[in-house]
């Protein structure tokens, strides 16, 4: 049954990947942090992470869940230092939720095996399939940078089409600032005014 509902969304996966990619990505930390140079990132290395084996954890505005267990590992191959998340052997699917609108994350994926790739949703659009990391016999953990600076996004999924381990490691993100309504201004305004009038004690303001 699992292996059915994998290839199924294996399917869903490549039925959506001619979809308009809204969303920019690359490997280039440099070219990402050029791109996001305006944007004020938060950084979750979980050098301090300490849980059992699950299929969710919480780390402030960041919700990482799997399809396998996943947990907090000592590994300075496939960590960005030396402790990272691993998400279990035979994972298919490995989410980001943020609870707060993004514009931009980044995050570093260790796996000591060879080249793979992988596929990237965001909130249901496909953005792109690309390059994973490794080259055998290891390789250090590979940067990938997402950012949308015009439309922010609250669910990331990256499919995994071969079943194995993987570390996730310095996981950073932007929330997108709240958009203050049009009518605010005004009304501060009427505010202030009718605050000079009082302390004038009721008399025009421009007198």
């Amino acid at each position: 049954m699992l292996a059915r509902t994998i290839a199924l969304a294996g399917a869903f996966v490549l039925a959506l990947a001619g979809s308009a990619e809204a969303t920019s990505a690359t490997n280039d930390q440099a070219a990402f942090n050029i791109a996001t140079s305006g944007l004020t990132f938060t950084t979750e290395d979980f050098n301090s992470a300490s849980f059992a084996p699950t299929t969710s954890a919480t780390f402030g505005l960041l919700t990482l869940t799997s399809t396998t267990p996943i947990m907090p590992v000592a590994d300075s191959l496939n960590c960005v230092v030396s402790n990272c998340i691993r998400a279990d052997s035979d994972v298919a699917v490995f989410g980001f939720s943020f609870s707060q609108p993004v514009h931009a994350f980044s995050f570093f994926v260790g796996n000591d095996d060879n080249r793979r790739t992988m596929t990237a949703i965001f909130d249901d659009v496909v953005s792109m399939q690309t390059v994973g990391t490794g080259e055998s016999p290891g390789l250090e953990p590979t940067f990938f940078g997402f950012y949308d600076l015009a439309t922010p996004f609250s669910d990331v999924k990256l499919f995994f089409p071969e079943n194995e381990a993987w570390n996730i490691d310095n996981v950073a993100y932007s929330v997108a600032p709240v958009p203050v309504p049009p009518s605010l201004p005004a009304v501060a305004a009427l505010l202030a005014a009718f605050g000079l009038w009082r302390r004038r004690g009721g008399r025009p303001i421009l007198s």
